[in-house]
């Protein structure tokens, strides 16, 4: 609305504004020049974080969050009545007020006495102590810690004294809050200081009876004595080790080379013995005189014989020396091992002593901490208790003055001209105010004769319950049953309107709530239970995909609805499969919905084959690869538009230019591009029917470029006509299985209800999650089953998009909650709806009672 509106507004009702300016600016300016001055004392005030009982300087870091907490409590303090009770009794101001009521009636106004009255002390107190708090500022300094504590009274002197007693009072009461916190950690701390000084002690006696048992002057040269023997016994064993594998090398070396006397000589270790030596040498000389005189007499010569026969007994001794050597390096294996023993022996009793040592040393070490420990805690808390006692020869409170209140000398008060410029003010805004919500109030629609007047629409029916506040009428609070949850609607809309135009369509019309109102969102289930009392089957699809909370005995609150069925169908991908779960009509759709392009072949059990072929979701070219009858030429003899040599030249220069028929007929002046087209049309529609007829089967999709030569007769605006003609009349199976499974009974016979869910993206509008096209397509698959679909829109405003499901709508039944928006509103809410599909208006909660009105 604009400036101008409200201007005019203004103009029309000027003579309310007018009484109501002058009204306000009277009673203003009279009432400043009859009110009693009243005169302000004000002191101040700092407010410092409390000492610290360790801290009694207050010299320590201030917490910036703990700060402003302690802030604010002492605020809060200040305006205690602990604290007014004392400074009452302190000034003995229900003495003074006692006195002064007989000569004052200020006084007496105040403590509400009459003169034949004798109130008690008590009473008195109560009501000082009322007028005391009410007449007591606390205003804290921004962006500071001081505090301006002020009071008003009508007796400057009485103000003064008030407040800078107030002050004393508080700063008193600073005071012996720390002198108690003193006296109580003061008690703390000596009773922590005697304990931990007897748990000192006795930690002292433990460890000097501990060194003195354990002698542990001494553990250090033990210690030290322990790991050089350690050491030393590490070091043999190393060298031991090493020798061991030395002489295990060689005596497996010579087991392994067992039977060659000669190669076991080789070895280092044995070569160098002196007596095997020699014994190489006799050898190496007889067997060359072997050799030689084996050449001079021959191998059978006695002299040779006795020169091999002395070889071989040189040989038997190097071997008999060899093996004594082999049992040498055994025995001195075996002392190995048992020196190896000895020594691991000796090491693991030198490292059991080492361990007692640590040990001892690890005890030694917990008592010394544990004294440390005592030691450090009797300090800290001798210390804080000097602390403490230091403390109290200070008298620190956290109030401090900054300067006391003086007697002020003028009344706090407007003034003539200040209040004459105010109620200039208020009256303007008030004349404004009220003019506006007169205008308003006469401007809304409170009644239902009201909606023919002012919105220009047939008033249907109304609603006895303010969904909102959850009032039910006398009747439906005597009842429990379900049936009576939904609350009846007075005078429910006529089942005329909802007749199906003819026998297996049913309607659907759409609740709409043109004020934005979020408790007529709710009106749906009382109005669709009006329509299934009158026979109707109905069915109410809650199309708020963000809803408010269900109400009460709702029994489809759990289930999956509207919004998970749209999103299977929009994600379901085809690539191929059988015809059991998706018919032919869904491969269209879906490929329709996805903008694919590519070819489609389709082959039914009764050997029937079709090839389809798209561009962007259209279809654009159908060929039976099957039936014989419906080919183009065959068509074009059986209407005689071309004879068969015709046909026979066209099939020819077909093949040779690799051309198709079509335009080789049209080129060729066989026949005319309409005929063509008219025969076409009726081969498109034959394969249409033989498609839709295949009922199982398998379809694959291949995704890709349609090929095309250019020279092919466009007949895409045929298909898309006899696509939707023929769908019409078959149903589909995944839309009918995605439906039928989110649709729940109601406890009302003939009603049936869906859900919509809560969009998971978070999105407020409507055209984010609501596909237009599928919601189509699943209307008219519900047409079939139901007389009326119920349509519950979410509240129409100018972003929601409310008025998308209103389009998809046959008729639109307006929701208006009385006395919430104005008629003009209302009526530009209106203009958002298609205003040949509005039936008329649904008012809920109307101001009259039930028997003042009939439709």
């Amino acid at each position: 609305m604009y400036l101008s509106e409200y201007l005019l507004k203004l103009w029309h009702h000027k003579t309310f504004s007018g009484v109501v300016f002058v009204a306000v600016v009277v009673i203003i300016v009279v009432a400043d020049s009859l009110v009693e001055p009243v005169y302000r004392a004000t002191a101040q005030v700092e407010i410092k974080m409390e000492p610290s009982l360790l801290d009694p300087l207050g010299v320590g870091p201030e917490g910036g969050i703990a700060k402003t907490a302690y802030f604010k409590t002492q605020l809060n303090l200040l305006l205690n009545r602990s604290l007014v009770h004392e400074v009452v009794e302190q000034l003995d101001l229900v003495a003074l007020f006692r006195t002064r009521s007989s000569m004052d009636e200020r006084y007496r106004l105040i403590i509400r006495e009459s003169e034949n009255s004798n109130l008690s002390e008590g009473a008195i107190l109560d009501r000082i102590t009322e007028w005391y708090v009410d007449h007591l500022v606390v205003a804290p300094v921004a962006e500071t810690n001081l505090v301006n504590i002020s009071f008003l009274s009508f007796d400057p002197d009485l103000a003064t004294c008030i407040v800078n007693a107030h002050v004393q009072a508080a700063i008193d009461r600073g005071i012996r809050h720390q002198d108690e916190k003193r006296h109580e950690a003061f008690d703390w701390f000596a009773r922590q200081v005697d304990h931990f000084k007897m748990r000192l002690e006795a930690s002292q006696r433990e460890i000097h009876a501990f060194l003195k048992e354990a002698e542990m002057f001494s553990v250090e040269r033990i210690e030290e004595r322990t790991l050089q023997e350690i050491s030393r016994f590490t070091a043999a064993l190393n060298r031991l080790q090493h020798d061991r594998i030395e002489q295990e090398s060689i005596y497996h070396q010579i087991r392994s080379l067992a039977g060659k006397p000669q190669a076991i000589a080789n070895v280092a270790e044995i070569a160098d013995d002196p007596t095997i030596k020699d014994l190489r040498l006799r050898y190496d000389t007889l067997k060359k005189r072997v050799v030689r005189i084996s050449s001079k007499y021959g191998v059978r010569h006695p002299v040779s014989q006795a020169a091999d026969s002395e070889k071989e007994a040189v040989v038997a001794q190097l071997e008999s020396e060899i093996e004594r050597k082999s049992q040498a390096i055994a025995q001195h294996l075996d002392r190995l091992a048992m020196i190896r023993q000895e020594i691991l022996k000796a090491l693991r009793k030198s490292e059991a002593a080492l361990s007692e040592v640590n040990a001892r040393k690890v005890e030694y070490e917990i008592l010394k901490s544990r004294v440390k420990v005592h030691s450090d805690i009797y300090d800290f808390l001798v210390k804080n208790t000097n602390l403490i006692i230091l403390a109290g020869t200070f008298r620190i409170s956290n109030i401090q003055v900054v300067s006391l209140a003086s007697t002020p000398s003028t009344a706090y008060r407007l003034g003539p001209g200040l209040s004459f410029l105010l109620s200039l003010f208020i009256g303007g805004f008030a004349s404004v105010w009220l003019t506006l919500v007169l205008d308003h109030v006469r401007d809304t629609i409170n009644m239902p004769e009201d909606i023919p007047l002012k919105l220009g629409l047939p008033a249907l029916g109304q609603i006895d319950r303010d969904i909102r506040k959850g009032r039910k009428t006398s009747a439906q609070r005597k009842s429990v049953s379900n049936d009576d949850f939904y609350p009846r609607i007075r005078n429910p809309i006529p089942p005329s309107l909802y007749i199906p135009d003819k026998p297996g369509s049913g309607r659907v019309v759409a609740l709409q709530c043109a004020d934005g109102s979020a408790a007529n969102a709710l009106l749906a289930h009382p109005i669709a239970a009006s329509m299934a009392r009158t026979g109707l089957n109905v069915l109410l699809i809650d199309c708020r995909f963000h809803p408010l909370s269900e109400p009460a005995g709702s029994m489809y609150s759990n289930s999956s609805g509207l919004l998970q069925a749209m999103r299977t169908i929009a994600t379901m991908g085809i690539k191929s499969g059988s015809l059991d779960a998706m018919s032919t009509g869904d491969l269209l759709f879906i490929i329709q919905q996805k903008k694919a392009t590519g070819k489609l072949f389709v082959s039914g059990d009764s050997g029937h084959s079709m090839t389809l072929l798209f561009e962007e979701g259209k279809l654009i070219h159908l060929q039976n690869d099957t039936a014989t009858a419906f080919r183009l030429g065959t068509l074009l003899l059986r209407k005689n538009l071309i004879s068969s040599e015709m046909l026979t030249e066209a099939l020819a220069r077909s093949k040779a230019g690799r051309q198709r028929l079509g335009y080789c007929l049209v080129n060729g002046g066989y026949t005319t591009q309409k005929d063509l087209r008219s025969v076409f049309a009726d081969q498109i529609e034959s394969s249409i029917e033989m498609l839709f007829s295949i009922e199982s089967g398998r379809f694959e999709f291949l995704h890709g470029a349609v090929e095309s030569d250019g020279r092919t007769i466009p007949m895409d605006d045929l298909y898309d006509g006899i696509v939707d003609t023929h769908r019409q009349f078959h149903a589909s199976r995944i839309i009918k299985k995605e439906l039928h499974s989110k649709i729940v009974v109601s406890a009302i016979d003939h009603l049936w209800l869906m859900r919509a869910e809560s969009a998971a993206d978070g999105s407020d509008h409507l055209q984010d999650y609501l596909n237009t096209t599928i919601s189509q397509r699943f209307l008219d698959h519900l047409r079939r089953s139901y007389d009326v679909i119920v349509l519950n829109s979410i509240p129409l405003t100018a972003d929601a998009g409310g008025d998308m499901i209103s389009g998809l709508a046959d008729a639109i039944a307006v929701v208006v909650m009385a006395k919430h928006r104005s008629a003009k509103v209302l009526r530009a809410a209106v203009t958002m709806l298609p205003q040949d599909k509005i039936i008329g208006v649904i008012l809920n909660h109307p101001q009259n009672r039930l028997s003042q009105f009939r439709f």
